[in-house]
């Protein structure tokens, strides 16, 4: 293959790389709304002092929907939400027992341009992860518990992976028109670090500076949200975490 084409820098996923390159080597757990890319959560469960989301730490079986609001939404989001809001909608009472089991696994391809190509090895990416749901007895209350771990060889040399989750959650009714659901989550992640590219025949290899550097990272977190409708026009949320 002949050598990568010449790409201007136009806006970076990651400093030094241009934003069109970015995409062509790797997907990013960041998200974009009307160019607004700033990641600023209202429940920051697994994103620590790091600023990076980790979007695994709530199970998929846990979401109710998702809503979009494209432009400024800070009136009901806040001071942060400029470019949009991405809201996740978990679940609130469980009605009947369930159990779910996910296992997935899958490799990547060699890279386009034979000079990105940094190992001779495939590389690999698996996962599997548990949960159940189960009434518990008292009024409509529930309990929901999940077990992730996932790992990623990475398609950027140190940029691999290990990440476990344990996320406990319950929630009910309290009383007329009031509602509870408490959760928390703990998690550790074992990363590499992958900064910035070497260059543009090496844009899938990091700096030496960054070979051979690890992060082992435990997080927790523990929520509670308290909702009472007062009538069809008004109501109250009282919302506490702790990290």
């Amino acid at each position: 293959m002949g050598r990568p084409p010449e790409l201007k820098p136009q806006g970076t996923e990651r400093p030094g790389m241009p934003a069109r390159l970015a995409e062509m080597v790797k997907m990013s757990d960041r998200y974009m709304v009307r160019g607004s890319s700033t990641f600023s959560p209202r429940r920051k469960a697994g994103v620590g002092d790091t600023g990076q989301a980790i979007w695994e730490s709530i199970p998929i079986s846990e979401i109710d929907h998702v809503e979009v609001v494209k432009g400024a939404g800070s009136s009901l989001y806040g001071s942060s939400a400029l470019g949009g809001v991405i809201d996740v909608i978990t679940k609130n009472n469980v009605d009947v027992n369930s159990t779910g089991v996910r296992l997935y696994c899958g490799f990547y391809q060699q890279p386009t341009y034979s000079q990105w190509r940094w190992s001779s090895h495939p590389r690999y990416f698996q996962g599997a992860s548990i949960s159940h749901s189960q009434p518990i007895g008292l009024g409509d209350f529930g309990v929901t518990a999940s077990l992730s771990y996932k790992k990623d060889d990475g398609y950027i040399q140190n940029d691999s992976f290990r990440r476990l989750n344990l996320y406990v959650k319950t929630a009910g009714t309290v009383g007329r028109n009031q509602s509870l659901k408490v959760f928390g989550d703990v998690f550790n992640q074992y990363s590499g670090n992958f900064l910035y590219w070497q260059d543009i025949a090496h844009a899938l290899q990091p700096s030496s500076s960054s070979l051979g550097q690890w992060v082992n990272s435990t997080r927790a977190n523990l929520s509670g949200i308290y909702t009472h409708v007062l009538s069809d026009k008004f109501l109250y949320i009282v919302r506490g975490s702790y990290y």
